[in-house]
């Protein structure tokens, strides 16, 4: 069974005449859009709640909100708890002047301004002061004997050495008397020998025990000559032909700080085995000019076999090897 039609007859609030109320629209209070426009222009007195004066808004936002304010300074006045019943409580007598201000209760503020504040703690540091002029050690300099003062507090400030010299300049002539040999902590070198040119060289005592060569120079020439590279193609074929020749040579030599690929000690010779990809480079390029330089100064000549001469014509490299010795 359909439940009846709703229907109510209401009088406007606006214009006092009646209408009737159907089911779609049971909270209609105006008779029409007329009226509706006409209550929304009209306004009404409301009170702020903060300090009591008379505002006039429309009547639709008297009736949306339970409290007013006049101006954004009583919105933010009441959120912070001042409002008219409370506003005595919160009147405050400055301690310094005793001016009375306004101040929230959530402040806890005590002075009216920073001036009366400052004057305060200024009075406060003259008596603390003063209490520590009355506590003030008396000490004698470390490094100049001259007598000092000084406050209890200056023990506690770390990496600063304050209770045992005068001024900081006792405190860095001490610091330069005691470097090098008449440090306190000073632990005397280790005499040890390079294991590649068997120089003498000294050493901290906890490096020591892994410490073989004297510079970085005779680690990488015993590193290349002990554990090396293989041997290369070209290089096996001109040690043939040497070992064909008969002439007596030594592989592998180590001259100064250079390695060289065959040395005949008898006619001062070195020879070079230049591979083209590696000797084409221009770093490896300026290297080898500098051993040629130094080999020469040492009293040594140099011969410079290429990869492509050595894998092409054997006999001429013989002939070469025979025109230098």
């Amino acid at each position: 069974m359909r439940a009846p039609k709703f229907s109510e007859r209401r009088q406007c609030e606006q214009c006092g005449k009646e209408f009737t109320v159907g089911s779609n629209n049971r909270n209609q209070k105006l008779c029409s859009r007329a009226c509706r426009d006409e209550s929304m222009r009209k306004r009404v007195t409301v009170y702020c709640a903060t300090c009591g004066k008379p505002k006039e808004v429309t009547q639709g936002r008297a009736e949306e909100f339970e409290h007013h304010y006049c101006d954004q300074k009583c919105l933010g006045l009441s959120r912070i708890g001042v409002s008219p019943a409370n506003k005595v409580d919160n009147d405050i007598a400055c301690d310094v002047c005793g001016k009375v201000f306004h101040a929230p209760p959530s402040a806890n503020q005590r002075f009216c301004s920073v001036e009366c504040a400052n004057t305060v703690n200024s009075q406060h540091l003259r008596k603390h002061n003063a209490a520590q002029k009355l506590t003030r050690i008396q000490r004698t300099c470390e490094q100049c004997g001259k007598s000092f003062t000084i406050s209890p507090g200056a023990f506690n400030r770390p990496g600063y050495d304050m209770g045992r010299f005068c001024s900081r300049a006792c405190q860095v002539e001490r610091k330069r008397q005691i470097r090098g040999e008449a440090h306190p902590l000073k632990v005397p070198y280790v005499q040890l020998t390079c294991q590649w040119c068997g120089k003498t060289y000294e050493q901290k005592p906890s490096v020591a025990p892994k410490s073989r060569f004297c510079s970085r120079t005779c680690h990488g020439a015993w590193t290349a000559h002990n554990i090396g590279r293989k041997e290369t193609s070209i290089e096996a074929s001109i040690r043939s032909l040497l070992d064909q020749m008969g002439v007596p040579y030594i592989q592998e030599c180590k001259i100064g700080f250079y390695t060289c690929d065959f040395v005949i000690e008898s006619s001062r010779l070195v020879i070079e085995c230049d591979g083209t990809y590696w000797h084409s480079i221009a770093k490896v390029f300026r290297r080898d000019r500098g051993k040629d330089k130094y080999l020469s100064n040492k009293g040594y000549k140099v011969l410079r076999l290429p990869e492509s001469l050595i894998k092409s014509d054997l006999e001429q490299c013989r002939q070469q090897i025979l025109k230098s010795l």
